[in-house]
């Protein structure tokens, strides 16, 4: 965006791309105050964008490059730099009564921090004046006790937590493992919470889709994001209808609309979750096979998210009742159809916020074998399923960025010979949609090979390893508009016994 902006403001490049637009359709003969077929509508957009992107900076070209390179040179909202110094200061504590107490096992704890936010105004809205700090504090006590000849031990605890921006939040939990030979079978019932981050709460960014802004009150009062504004879900079908040939001042296209109101995306507060976990761990078969299985249920109340909006400079009436209606429509419901980012702007707004009114639904499970072969070879490996069972909907970004499936299939031998060993592991992990306030999309499924040797070198008393990740180079991202990842390869020496 600041690229373009070096070349040619966004008011300017709208006013041309709109005069070409209105030109394109006069020319198609479409009649003042229509908007023509789709067919004509894009035509007119090409002719538009080519009058408008005339000598339109360039890759690869010197003008290009430099505008590329005063941008990353400078900070926002000016270039693409955060300049972010931000700081959090912790203290924390616990003591154990074992020494006190015999016939139970307990720990008590505390916890204060403040996190001081300074980005200078490049993430946050802490610009010169405007200091933001957040202070939180909690504790806990957890009690454990060994009953029926030491075969099962039950585990409590609570925790109080109490952030300056919301309600002090209670999490208590409770497990017990049962334990006979070499089978111990574990559950638990847990409660916690997930306090808003820093991010949720404070930032104020221009991310050129939108401006992202804190779940507080203070930045929804700011940029009024509730007066004359509609879902982004409900606009993205207006402008689909528009887009189809519909008038987007006709009752066919506004009705579409949904009116943005705090019912909907309320303000912003910790998430709760309670969870349900079964769990097993055993060695059988003579001791060779390990294995270790557990499943859980998460249901989350107050579900943390984001939600967008899209506000008109002045009153749009989804179903109009009369003539006034209709031509107030005329004036500002057209402009929905278009994001503005210019900063001061922008008429497009992205929140955090929670998911009231249902619970939303998660679960999963994990498995890990091992199992020895003879003469020292090793074969294990491990699956997990994690999957989010309730669809939240279009008006709000689940943001659960975990692939349903990931696996890996390790073989080795620790001492192939006296001084020599090895390993090699496959990982696979299945393709997942991305969510965030960033970017949106799908992350490909992932197959990799890692492998390593390890030979000892006793004259040395060291062990030299060679080794790689991905080591067949087959790039990938773990996450939408994130890098792309290759292979690392790796040579160490440890030199142990050093004060034996």
């Amino acid at each position: 965006m600041n690229v373009n902006q070096l070349w040619k403001d966004n008011s300017a490049w709208f006013g041309e791309y709109t005069i070409g637009y209105m030109a394109a359709l006069a020319q198609q003969g479409v009649a003042p105050g229509s908007f023509g077929t789709p067919q004509q509508q894009a035509a007119a957009h090409q002719f538009a964008r080519g009058v408008a992107d005339t000598g339109r900076l360039l890759p690869g070209t010197p003008e290009f490059d430099a505008a590329v390179a005063q941008v990353r040179s400078d900070v926002i909202p000016q270039g693409a730099l955060f300049n972010d110094q931000s700081r959090m200061n912790m203290l924390e504590g616990m003591y154990d009564f074992s020494e006190e107490i015999s016939w139970i096992d307990l720990q008590v704890g505390a916890q204060y921090r403040v996190f001081d936010l300074r980005s200078n105004g490049t993430i946050f809205a802490d610009v010169e004046g405007n200091d933001i700090t957040i202070s939180e504090w909690g504790g806990f006590a957890q009690a454990s006790k060994r009953l029926f000849a030491d075969k099962f031990k039950v585990t409590g605890s609570i925790r109080y937590d109490k952030n300056e921006n919301f309600a002090g939040q209670f999490s208590p939990r409770i497990s017990g493992v049962l334990t006979e030979g070499n089978h111990n079978i574990r559950l638990s019932y847990q409660t916690g919470f997930r306090m808003p981050t820093t991010q949720a709460q404070h930032i104020d960014l221009n991310v050129v889709s939108a401006r992202l802004i804190g779940g507080l009150p203070f930045y929804r009062e700011k940029y009024d994001i509730f007066t004359n504004s509609f879902t982004q879900a409900s606009v993205n079908q207006y402008i689909a209808a528009v887009g189809a040939g519909a008038s987007p001042v006709s009752p066919a296209a506004t009705s579409l609309l949904v009116p943005a109101t705090e019912e909907l995306i309320p303000e912003l507060r910790p998430e709760q979750v309670r969870s349900i976990e079964v769990g097993y761990k055993s060695l059988l078969a003579n001791n060779r096979l390990l294995i270790d299985a557990a499943y859980y249920y998460n249901i989350f109340n107050d579900f943390i998210t984001l939600s967008s909006v899209r506000r008109a400079p002045g009153p749009v009436f989804p179903t109009p009742a009369n003539a006034e209606q209709l031509a107030i429509n005329a004036l500002n419901a057209p402009t929905l159809l278009t994001p503005i980012t210019t900063p001061g702007q922008e008429n497009t707004f992205q929140t955090y916020t929670n998911i009231t009114g249902r619970n939303i639904l998660a679960h999963g499970a994990a498995i890990g074998l091992q199992y020895n072969l003879p003469k020292n070879y090793t074969l294990s490996g491990n699956y997990n399923f994690n999957r989010l069972i309730t669809d939240v909907g279009e008006d709000f970004l689940a943001e659960f960025n975990t692939p349903e499936h990931k696996f890996n299939i390790i073989f080795g031998n620790r001492k192939l010979t006296r001084n020599f060993g090895f390993n090699v592991a496959y990982r696979y992990q299945s393709a997942f949609r991305w969510e965030s306030s960033f970017a949106i999309g799908d992350v490909p499924e992932v197959h990799t090979v890692d492998a390593q040797m390890s030979y000892r070198l006793p004259s040395m008393k060291s062990i030299l390893k060679l080794g790689g990740s991905n080591i067949f180079n087959e790039r990938y991202i773990l996450n939408f508009g994130g890098p792309t990842i290759g292979a690392i390869y790796y040579v160490s020496i440890t030199f142990d016994e050093l004060f034996n």
